[in-house]
């Protein structure tokens, strides 16, 4: 792997057709509306946008207020995962999944008063979640859970390895590879999050998309019409103005014969002088 020089890409060696960009290696940097759609319509909570979505939501005819909107919205998904110290994120996963995340060490503890602990916590909740998604076929190899906290915890979190790696030279030096993180930390938070909430969309709900279920849907759809259709017999065309005139008319000839037949029979039975 080779870096081409003057641009910001990595390329593969011998595969020269291939480039990634540095400013997505962690993720994307924008998410789509339709996961925060979808996101609240399986949950409990509402992050389509308030009390916004009443007064300028989809169809409102304005495309940057409804884009303004729901970049609000998104980003307010994002926070409302941070604030919550990984707890939204495990109980989301938990419910679309339907298996408990198992949390062991500091996580599965009672949140702590000291905000340094506090931080340690919540990044052993992030990392029971990530190993559990990994379990389950997430591909978030590129999420740390550093990347998820927000970024008071992170620099707690940064503070305490500082302290405890101060006179170990190996430490020290590892911990030189976080300063590109510690300087765009709200960068690689938000591609971290919005990796991770698209993975959890594949997942659990993507991934239960397959031809078998789709060609069962279908089927029972075309069921559903054949069956309304044989249920409900067909209606006889209605007689037209001119078929009942016709059918008046011979109705009047055919009395008017049968009044004339009797003197008719009458007039033959004369006898002759």
């Amino acid at each position: 792997m080779a870096t081409a020089e003057g641009s910001p890409f990595v390329k593969l060696v011998d595969s020269p057709t291939y480039e990634m960009p540095w400013d997505e290696a962690i993720g994307p940097q924008h998410l789509t509306e339709g996961l925060v759609k979808y996101l609240s319509a399986v949950t409990s909570r509402n992050w389509g946008g308030g009390d916004n979505s009443k007064g300028r939501g989809a169809g409102s005819g304005d495309a940057s207020a409804d884009g303004n909107m729901w970049a609000d919205a998104v980003e307010k998904l994002r926070q409302s995962m941070r604030s919550s110290k990984g707890k939204q994120l495990m109980e989301l996963v938990e419910l679309l999944g339907g298996k408990p995340v198992s949390l062991k060490g500091a996580g599965s503890k009672k949140t702590s008063g000291n905000k340094t602990e506090a931080a340690q916590q919540a990044l052993a909740v992030y990392d029971a979640t990530l190993h559990h998604l990994r379990t389950h076929g997430g591909l978030i190899n590129s999420v740390k859970p550093e990347y998820l906290l927000d970024s008071e915890d992170f620099d707690r979190i940064m503070e305490a390895r500082t302290a405890a790696a101060a006179g170990n030279p190996e430490q020290e030096q590892a911990l030189e590879l976080w300063a590109p993180v510690e300087q765009s930390f709200g960068v690689y938070s938000t591609q971290a999050w919005n990796t991770l909430l698209l993975q959890v969309f594949r997942m659990y709900c993507l991934a239960r998309v397959t031809p078998a279920a789709l060609h069962q849907l279908l089927g029972t759809t075309a069921s559903s019409a054949d069956s309304r259709k044989i249920a409900t017999p067909p209606k006889a065309p209605a007689a037209t103005a001119t078929t009942a005139n016709k059918t008046a008319a011979a109705a009047s000839n055919a009395a008017g014969v049968a009044a004339e037949a009797p003197a008719a029979a009458a007039d033959n039975q004369q006898v002759p002088d």
